[in-house]
Parts: C-alpha cells; sequence; structure tokens
C-alpha cells in the first residue's frame, strides 16, 4: 500500500496522522496520506516565506 507524506523545505516528514485512500471504483484500501498538524503547517509557511 502506497504511504504519501509531506515533504517540506526538502524534507520528508512524517509520523503523525494518517488518512485512508479508497479505489472509489472498488472501495478497497490503495494508500494512504499524511495529515498536517499545526508543525507541519508552520513549516511549510515558514519554507514558504524563505523561498
Amino acid at each position: 500500500m502506497r504511504s504519501i507524506e509531506h515533504w517540506i523545505d526538502g524534507v520528508r516528514t512524517g509520523g503523525g496522522p494518517t488518512l485512508p485512500v479508497e479505489d472509489p471504483a472498488t472501495g478497497r484500501p490503495v494508500g494512504e496520506v499524511a495529515l498536517g498538524r499545526r508543525a507541519e503547517v508552520d513549516a511549510a509557511v515558514s519554507a514558504a516565506a524563505r523561498a
């Protein structure tokens, strides 16, 4: 199963909560995506401000 994490400022972040992703045609799980927490949002905004 595929897991998609956040990339912030060139660094992979993870370890937080995830959301399962299902194939809409079959209902079968196909992966999971990372949910951003406050720390990830703050880091992304900070990185964007420096870009």
